[in-house]
Parts: structure tokens; sequence; C-alpha cells
């Protein structure tokens, strides 16, 4: 049975161990289909504790400003940025405006750091090196293949003794 390794410090397995009650310690062989269900299980939970957490500051928040959520979006709209701005709307529609030519211009420079290194490999025809395969497309194979395949993990505090 084929078998793949994951490394204990990724992402999906502190889902599995911060959001569920589940521990990653060799003790038992996982497969990867049950896997799949706990780091799924995890991140549904980790929403949920996102989403009440920010429901929770930001009602803290308003309480320390000292009114309800609806005074800090009044006040939010009275912010003006220039002459002219005088409604909600459009306090909203220049803040998105911002934030996207923003977005942009950071997505633009970045992609013009990374140019030199793109017209490189294509001039020298370098292919780059084949990654090993991770986690989310391990968990797409073996459910479009129905395969489980066994997992193990590596890294620190890991006991490879099963």
């Amino acid at each position: 049975m084929n078998s793949i390794k994951f490394k204990k410090e990724s992402w999906h397995v502190f889902l599995v161990e911060m959001f569920t009650p589940w521990t990653i310690n060799g003790s038992r062989p996982i497969n990867i289909c049950q896997y799949m269900r706990w780091v799924a299980f995890g991140a549904i939970w980790g929403t949920i504790v996102a989403v009440v957490a920010t429901i929770i500051a930001s009602l803290l928040i308003s309480v320390i400003v000292g009114g309800s959520i609806f005074d800090v979006l009044w006040l939010l709209g009275k912010v003006h940025f220039h002459e002219k701005s005088q409604s909600f709307l459009e306090t909203c529609g220049l803040v998105f405006t911002t934030m996207l030519f923003l977005t942009v211009g950071i997505i633009t420079i970045l992609g013009l750091l990374k140019l030199p290194r793109i017209i490189s490999r294509w001039w020298y025809n370098i292919k780059p090196e084949p990654k090993p395969s991770g986690f989310i497309h391990t968990a797409y194979r073996s459910w479009k293949d129905k395969v489980c395949f066994q997992v193990k993990f590596e890294g620190k505090d890991y006991d490879d003794s099963y």
C-alpha cells in the first residue's frame, strides 16, 4: 500500500491539532481519507471560532468607543477624504477604489520582481524542479482514484515507531 509523508509543522496538521480533539502522535496508522475528514472538521471549527471572535472583538471595540456598532458605522460615514465626499456610499467607494489600486500596485511590483527569473527560465529553457505532492494534491488524487493512502508524519516531537 502506498504511503505519503507530511511534515508535522504544516498548516493542515495545525488545523487538526488546534480545532479537533484528535492529536497526531503516531500511536496508530492514519489514512488520507480519515485525515481529510479531520482537516475539514478543523477548518469548519476554525472558521466558526474566527467569526465568533470577530463579532466579540467588534462588540468590545464599539463598547469601548462608547456606543453600538451602528454608531461606529455612522462615524465611518462622517469621515471626509475631500470636500465633495458627503455621503457614506461615496466614502466607501473611495476606500474600495484606494484598496483596489493598492492591491493592483503591490501585485504589479511583485510581478516585476519575479520577471527576471521568469525570463531567464524561458531563455535558458530551465525546467523547474518537481515538488513532492502536497496535502491538497494528494487528497484530490485519493478522492478521484478512490484510494486511501497511509499517512505518515515527520518532524519534531514525532515518534515513527509504528
